[in-house]
């Protein structure tokens, strides 16, 4: 778990896409840190020589379990995108008041079965692999060469069951059905372009919260918010703190 900004009070969990580390929040970490405790862990199997990533559910166990170890149950306010958006509503579920506000970006999957999960999920293993080890491609994710060299670093360096296991959940993840309330304020949001993608998830976790607003960005793609203009990113993280889920 990395740590920034532990002289404040208020406490903030920054959980990061597929692919990448902690680092893809350096923009964010940046400005946060000056008002906030933040904790970004880098999730299982995307550092050198780590443990395997699971799945989301195991890794909101892990996250869940590192806080109480910590004495903290009570955060302002859960981030998360991509991977870390299933993650963060995973948290959500489990602990329905662990955080006063929730900023979850991309719940994007497929929702393939049998043998077309299979086939996303070997064919996916190899071309991620191929991108990243590649010159130019990957270069200048949505023209931040800080998270184009992270991914490219991190996604070289996983095992084989790791991209397998997030390749699975990319493409069958479904929020789970519950009917019991989080309280958490919540933002979820995603880009017009993977609208269809996200549509499924979102309304699922929709229905499950007292207080959530639904936020489509024009023409914006898959983590374009979050890595690829971190600075609006803030711009929603603040006003959802400062005026809840408008």
């Amino acid at each position: 778990m990395h740590e920034f900004g532990k002289e404040n009070k208020q406490k903030i969990l920054l959980l990061h896409g597929a692919g990448c580390t902690y680092k893809m929040w350096t923009p964010q970490i940046e400005v946060l840190q000056k008002e906030y405790h933040v904790y970004a862990p880098t999730m299982s199997g995307h550092e050198l020589n780590d443990v395997d990533f699971i799945s989301s559910t195991h890794e909101a166990e892990l996250i869940i379990t590192w806080f109480q170890k910590h004495g903290i149950n009570d955060l302002l306010l859960i981030c998360g995108a991509s991977l870390g958006a299933h993650v963060a509503a995973e948290i959500l579920q489990k602990q329905r008041t662990f955080a006063q506000y929730a900023m979850i970006e991309s719940l994007k999957a497929y929702q393939y079965k049998g043998i077309i999960l299979k086939l996303f999920s070997y064919i996916g293993n190899k071309v991620i692999k191929k991108c990243a080890s590649t010159k130019g491609y990957m270069d200048g994710t949505y023209n931040q060469k800080y998270a184009s060299d992270d991914a490219k670093c991190t996604i070289n360096n996983m095992s084989k069951k790791t991209l397998e296991n997030i390749m699975i959940e990319s493409g069958n993840y479904q929020i789970k059905q519950q009917k019991t309330k989080i309280f958490a304020e919540t933002m979820i949001l995603y880009g017009s372009k993977e609208k269809k993608e996200c549509k499924s998830n979102t309304e699922i976790l929709q229905k499950q919260i007292e207080k959530c607003t639904i936020v489509e960005i024009p023409k914006y793609r898959h983590g374009e918010l979050a890595i690829g203009n971190p600075y609006k990113h803030l711009e929603y993280l603040k006003k959802l703190i400062s005026q809840g889920s408008i």
